[in-house]
């Protein structure tokens, strides 16, 4: 393995091992390597100068990525105030659901008087009316500056940490006039800024197309995603050839083949020629907005020049390796990006693999190259898709081959059409009209290709040991198998040993069948999933569905369907809605579109605004809709069973009849039990009380989201529950009430709130539970 791969590894590794010691410790450790390298120098022992090089490559890597980690934030003291803020625009606009975000640098802070400081706020500009801030802008806003929302269920996509990684700790929003004010201009490096406004010249031209149009094609050539319809982007993504929106090596190799191209053109020796394509790169990068896959394409292509030039033979994966290196010094924090760890694995897929297929001796053979480059990609990146995505397009190495001409050919005449439009819009005109023909071709394939069945398949996300596993077989198989050197059969049994030893290590035995209940956390809503021993899936209420002023939160859509997707569940045997309030079945519209449903329950009073969305989405999916009383039980199988203990067959009167005639559930499986009583109040606990229970229930699914008007002495007692779960978030009604939380202490119940917690996950055999939190997920026994 060449020198530079094995130090980019261990570099890698430092980082990712970093948060396992103090800085201090890593510093110290260093310090001490340094002078053992120094006098094994001295004494001219190689073979521990080596050592200590490949050591030092580890300590970096920890040290750098310590760090990042240890540097002060100024900005903690003001977390939840509200704050005016002096910062320097250093990320253009960028276009939300609702308004437009920014990335400020902070320059000063305070409440009332300014203070300097420095960090980075993600600056949310949801005014109806403003003008826009560019690059280098120095502006003053006053709101309240919080925490980014971060995951708070299993396997959550974390907006927080994704935020952190890019150095941004806190947000603020500002959504009247007098919020934001324009203070100077030119406040950025100048050169970046000038690149920047150009981009946006540049853009403008393209909205000469139709707008659906121009959305894809700043997708294709600056990878901005945002104003593409959801529809088109999904059609990319099941025809596997979404990359072609991240800008990666297919747009930097077209970009410096037509700069090289260019030059040669005009004559140019090479060393200005390289030059000024290096340049030309370096452009088209910043214009990106200097994205791993992008930059990785970029560094090697500048390797390569500087290669060419020394007249030294050429090595991808050598270049590829110093790329890595190179990021990962620039930002530590690269090495858990997704875009990253796209990019280099399909590179690396794509130089190790396809140098070991035989050279093309016929000219059909050479027809094959594009498939094997795009599937040796596909099969070094599809367990980082599923882990990430839940998904996996098999139609993808067959759509990219087809689809990678067509975007090469967008890509240069929208790139020749932007310059062009600098100077003279007609022609430009003129050119985008042919990229916008060359885009409703590409359209169509996309489209084509994700309508075929099975294109795209939701998968069970992968464990992290099984990951480790394929990469290290896969990379291992073809010196193992194939090479020609040394004895092949010892280097095929060694290989067979050590897949059964990796295999044995990932391999945890038979798994015991067990009832799993979680209690996701999506906010002030209830959203619970039952999964019985053998898989049967049911849900209880769906979650909020609500405008939050700069965007819409649809908890089926964001939390619910990537759960589920995440958990290999594609169908629901059944879905139960408490009641027609939002924050119970706002989110059942997207998941019932989206998956295969047996039959919804319903109370027989379901009214509200979530109540008609349920409705109209169950009669155009054709999903059964059935009014659920007292007395129904359900057949979860393996001995799960559902029975409905409220409402009865007249409604319970009261003063919040839809709430008092919520779904009452009660869950029994062996000697485990669980009662999930939506939003139902003091008079259906009243009603129950008289009725009667089937038993005790260990689990408590608390009553609105822990109301004060629910939950009663005389109903824990006739209970006896051993755990409370609470399901709320933040809320204007003061839930959970004291008064609730003090009813349960004094009754001996352990209370946990998926607000604090997280997603509450339990899991039973019949007979013990094990409670686990996205706070503390290696739980305890009830």
């Amino acid at each position: 393995m060449p020198v530079l791969i094995s130090l980019t590894l261990l570099l890698a590794t430092g980082i990712a091992t970093s948060s396992y010691l103090p800085l201090t410790w890593w510093l110290v450790s260093g310090a001490a390597v340094l002078v053992l390298g120094f006098w094994a120098a001295v004494r001219n022992n190689r073979l521990l100068v080596s050592i200590i090089i490949l050591l030092l490559a580890f300590l970096t890597g920890a040290v750098r990525m310590a760090l990042v980690t240890a540097w002060p934030d100024q900005l903690a003291h003001y977390k939840d105030r509200i704050v005016t803020i002096e910062g320097t625009v250093v990320r253009e606009a960028q276009p939300a659901t609702t308004g437009t975000t920014y990335v400020l640098a902070v320059e000063h802070i305070g409440e009332s008087k300014l203070e300097p400081a420095s960090g980075r706020v993600l600056l949310r500009d949801i005014r109806t009316e403003g003008e826009t801030y560019f690059y280098g802008d120095l502006v003053r806003v006053r709101g309240k500056l919080i925490k980014p929302q971060g995951a708070a269920n299993f396997g959550q996509f974390d907006y927080r940490a994704y935020l952190e990684r890019r150095g941004i700790k806190y947000q603020l929003a500002v959504s009247a006039p007098e919020d934001i004010q324009y203070l100077a201009q030119d406040r950025g490096h100048p050169l970046v800024a000038y690149l920047l406004r150009a981009r946006e010249r540049y853009l403008q031209v393209i909205d000469v197309l139709p707008s659906v149009d121009a959305a894809l094609l700043k997708a294709l050539i600056l990878g901005e995603r945002n104003l593409v319809s959801p529809e088109i982007a999904d059609f990319f993504t099941a025809s596997g050839i979404v990359h072609l929106m991240a800008v990666s090596g297919v747009h930097v190799g077209l970009v410096a083949t037509l700069a090289l191209w260019v030059g040669s053109l005009l004559h140019l020796p090479f060393a200005l020629k390289s030059l000024a394509s290096a340049i030309i790169v370096g452009i088209y990068i910043v214009w990106t907005g200097f994205t791993a896959s992008a930059a990785r394409a970029g560094i090697m292509f500048l390797i390569g020049l500087l290669g060419q030039a020394a007249g030294r033979p050429r090595n991808s994966l050598v270049a590829l390796a110093a790329a890595a290196g190179i990021l990962l010094l620039i930002n530590p924090w690269n090495l858990y990006d997704i875009g990253f760890q796209l990019s280099f694995a399909a590179a690396v897929g794509i130089l190790y693999l396809v140098p070991l297929v035989p050279s093309a001796e016929h000219k059909w053979q050479r027809w094959l190259t594009p498939f094997v480059t795009s599937l040796a990609a596909q099969l070094t990146t599809w367990p980082l898709t599923a882990y990430y995505f839940s998904g996996v397009s098999l139609v993808g190495c067959v759509a990219s081959v087809l689809a990678i001409p067509v975007a090469s050919l967008i890509l240069a005449i929208g790139l020749l059409g932007l310059l062009v439009g600098a100077w003279y819009l007609p022609v430009a005109q003129v050119l985008l009209g042919a990229a916008g023909l060359a885009l409703t071709a590409l359209t169509f394939l996309a489209r084509w290709f994700a309508q075929l069945p099975g294109a795209f398949l939701y998968v069970k996300r992968p464990p992290v040991v099984f990951m480790l596993l394929y990469y290290t077989v896969f990379f291992a198989a073809p010196y193992f198998l194939w090479s020609k050197r040394g004895n092949i059969r010892r280097r095929r049994f060694l290989f067979a040993a050590m897949a059964l030893v990796l295999l044995a290590i990932s391999w945890r035995g038979p798994v015991t069948p067990v009832l799993t209940v979680d209690f996701l956390a999506v906010g002030q809503g209830d959203a619970i999933l039952i999964q019985s021993p053998s898989g049967q899936a049911a849900l209880i209420d769906t979650g909020p569905r609500q405008n939050l002023g700069d965007s819409i939160f649809d908890a089926g859509e964001k939390i619910l369907l990537p759960y589920l997707r995440a958990q290999g569940i594609h169908r629901l045997e059944l879905v139960f809605i408490s009641h027609g309030d939002s924050d119970h079945a706002g989110g059942a519209p997207a998941v019932i579109s989206a998956l295969p449903v047996g039959a919804v329950m319903v109370p027989a009073t379901f009214d509200g605004i979530g109540a008609d969305l349920v409705k109209k989405e169950t009669e155009q999916r054709g999903v059964p809709l059935y009014p659920a009383t007292r007395g129904l039980k359900v057949d979860l199988g393996d001995g799960v069973e559902i029975t409905v203990l409220s409402p009865p067959s007249e409604p319970i009167v009261s003063d919040s009849p839809d709430n008092d005639n919520s779904l009452v559930l009660y869950l029994k499986y062996g000697q485990t039990t669980f009662l999930f009583t939506g939003d139902a109040g003091w008079p259906t606990e009243e009603y129950l009380l008289k009725s009667g229970f089937p038993g005790t229930a260990q689990v408590l699914k608390v009553a609105h989201h822990g109301a004060a008007t629910a939950t009663s002495d005389q109903f824990l007692a006739e209970l006896k529950p051993m755990l409370a779960v609470i399901s709320v978030g933040k809320n204007n009604f003061g839930h959970p009430s004291p008064a609730t939380m003090e009813r349960l202490i004094n009754h001996g119940v352990g209370i946990v709130r998926t607000d604090q917690a997280g997603q509450v996950q339990i899991k039973s055999d019949g007979r013990i539970l094990q409670v686990s939190t996205f706070a503390n997920p290696r739980g305890e026994q009830q």
